[in-house]
Order: C-alpha cells, then sequence, then structure tokens
C-alpha cells in the first residue's frame, strides 16, 4: 500500500460511498413498495440492481486503486504501484460505463411499460440500443488503446499505442448522448400520462415523478465536461487531476438509480398520508388519487373528473364509415389503487 504525503483520495472515497448509499436507500424502497404492492419484479427491477452491483465494483476497484497511489500526483507515485493504480482505475471505469447503461436501461424499460403509441416504444427501443452501443464501443476502446494491452498499464512495454484523445473524444460524445436521451426521456412521460384521466394535480404528481431523468442528465454534462482530464499519457497527470470525473461518473449512475426509484415511491407517501385521513367516510382502503375507494370492489367510484382511473383510453375510427372503433386502456401501477398487484396493457374490439 502507497500513502502518499499530498493526496485527493479522502474525497474520492468519501464522496462515492455516499452517493451509492444513498441510492441504495431509494432502490430498496422501490422494490418494498413493488413487493407489497405488485407482488412480482420485472426485467427494469433486476437490471436496476444489477446497476447498483457494478456501481458497489466501481467503489472496489477504485479503493484498490487508490491503495495504489490514485489520487496523488503521478510523479510522485513509485514505478511499482503506476501499473497497478492504472490497472484497477481501468476496471473502475469499466463498472462505472456498465452500471450507467444499466441503470438507463431500467428506466426506459419502465417507461416502455406506460407507452400506447407505436412511436413512443420505438423510440423508446432506439435509446435502450443506441445509449448500450455507445457505451460498449467505449469501453471497447479503452482496452483496444494499445497492443498488446499491458502496455496501457505499464508504458515501458514495448509495443503500440494509438492517440489516448481517441477515446477521450467519443467518450465525451457518449456522455452528451445519454444526457441527451436522459432530458428526452423525462419529457416523454408528459405526452404518455398527461393523457391520464385524473384529475391534474395528481397527473401533474405522477409527470414530475417520472422526470426525475434530469437528475442524471444534469449530473451526466458535468462529467462530460472533466472527461477530458482523464488519459494515459505522459502530460496527463490524470491520478490528480482525475477525482472530479471519479467522482461524477459515480454520482450520474446513482442519480439515475434514484430517478428510476421515485415515481415508485409516490405509493408511499399516499399510503403514508391515508393514515392521517380524518374523512368519516374513508374505510382504510385509499387510493393512489387520495379518494376512499369502495369497500366491496376496492374500485374508485367514477365521477365528473377528480375520481377517474389511471388509464389512458383512446378511440380511433377505422375507415370512412367509422363502424369499427379501436379501444385501449393501459393501467398505470400505482396510480390506481394500492392493492394494484400487476400492471396491465389490455387491447379490446367492440
Amino acid at each position: 500500500m502507497y500513502s502518499p504525503a499530498e493526496t485527493r483520495a479522502p474525497i474520492i472515497t468519501i464522496t462515492v460511498s455516499v452517493m451509492p448509499s444513498v441510492a441504495f436507500i431509494f432502490m430498496t424502497l422501490r422494490f418494498i413498495c413493488i413487493w407489497r404492492y405488485r407482488k412480482s419484479f420485472g426485467w427494469d427491477d433486476y437490471i436496476l440492481a444489477l446497476a447498483w452491483l457494478l456501481n458497489i465494483m466501481y467503489i472496489a476497484f477504485l479503493t484498490v486503486s487508490i491503495r495504489h497511489g490514485l489520487g496523488a500526483h503521478l510523479v510522485k507515485v513509485p514505478p511499482e504501484h503506476l501499473y497497478w493504480l492504472s490497472y484497477w482505475l481501468d476496471h473502475a471505469l469499466t463498472c462505472t460505463v456498465f452500471s450507467l447503461s444499466l441503470s438507463k436501461t431500467s428506466f426506459a424499460l419502465t417507461l416502455l411499460r406506460f407507452a400506447i403509441e407505436p412511436w413512443q416504444r420505438y423510440l423508446i427501443w432506439f435509446f435502450i440500443v443506441t445509449c448500450n452501443l455507445m457505451m460498449t464501443i467505449t469501453i471497447i476502446l479503452q482496452y483496444a488503446h494499445c497492443r498488446p494491452i499491458e502496455k496501457r498499464w505499464n508504458p515501458s512495454l514495448p509495443g503500440t499505442c494509438y492517440d489516448g484523445m481517441i477515446i477521450i473524444r467519443f467518450a465525451m460524445a457518449a456522455g452528451a448522448y445519454s444526457a441527451f436521451w436522459d432530458f428526452s426521456l423525462a419529457i416523454l412521460p408528459w405526452f404518455i400520462i398527461w393523457k391520464v384521466q385524473m384529475n391534474k394535480r395528481e397527473k401533474f404528481g405522477v409527470c414530475l415523478a417520472m422526470s426525475m431523468g434530469v437528475l442524471a442528465g444534469t449530473t451526466g454534462i458535468v462529467k462530460t465536461i472533466f472527461l477530458p482530464t482523464m488519459g494515459h499519457s505522459a502530460h496527463k497527470d490524470f491520478s490528480w487531476d482525475g477525482y472530479d470525473l471519479l467522482i461524477w461518473s459515480c454520482a450520474e449512475s446513482s442519480a439515475t438509480i434514484i430517478g428510476a426509484s421515485i415515481p415508485f415511491l409516490r405509493v408511499l407517501v399516499k399510503n403514508v398520508a391515508s393514515t392521517h385521513d380524518t374523512d368519516p367516510k374513508a374505510t382504510g382502503t385509499v387510493s393512489m388519487l387520495g379518494s376512499p375507494l369502495d369497500p366491496q370492489t376496492h374500485n374508485r367510484p367514477h365521477t365528473d373528473g377528480s375520481g377517474c382511473r389511471g388509464a389512458v383510453l383512446e378511440e380511433q375510427q377505422n375507415g370512412n364509415n367509422g363502424d369499427a372503433t379501436q379501444i385501449r386502456e393501459v393501467s398505470f401501477p400505482y396510480i390506481e389503487r394500492l392493492d394494484l398487484e400487476r400492471q396491465s396493457t389490455r387491447l379490446s374490439l367492440p
């Protein structure tokens, strides 16, 4: 273990440990809500858990790299530690890139459940495929930097390396692309959920909760700004200058996990609020919209606006005579009632 006198290791260690811990709290609450009210987990849940585990691996590899001098000036790090500093740092960055990719994929898959129009589904799948593709290419460029690959971590070895700025530029493009889609997916719920037949206040709250991807987009922009500080070259003191990038990389993946978990926590807030309901007509079963449900059927009474179901109903006229009407009903989880166990998409023809 190498312990330099001047190092930024403590601030790196503290920040990259706190953020995944906060993300774990939000993710755990999300899973509790799903288990209690839906009783089953989907692919988006498993992928989100994997993304968090990769974030933990990022911290573990980063910690090993710190033990070999990460956070100190490169000129102060003994040559026998430089190899392992770079080796474990590269593996840490690989974990955070995949963590970021999977956490965004998880949120996109959750949003895919709500998508009704074909263009919405195509758009989400386009994001999933292209985002994962760009992240994978970033990792490939990183490990293909030198031949043999060990030269990336030990510059004294014979071999060749292409210009390291190629990796940086592509990573910046991938980061900007990822941030663009974060903001795009944050806007998309407003197009999907705004057609839901429910009161506007609840509708606004649901849309806002589904728009927490702006957190990841904002941190992604900041992280991309710091990407040029990282580079394996003689004129780059990446061990000292790259601490901002290491922190914001962890922040982006953690923010994505948090943003993907917040929409599921609305049911928890509503449930807590219902325990303080003083309405004498309340029976103890309260819907996500805050009004009492029928004690026999556990359904919300249909009213003229405030008691509408959380569903999108669309009518499409086929042909000029209008004799065929297609009705599509999409139930949104955690919006209609607390005892909703699974989300379903139903298609019926009259």
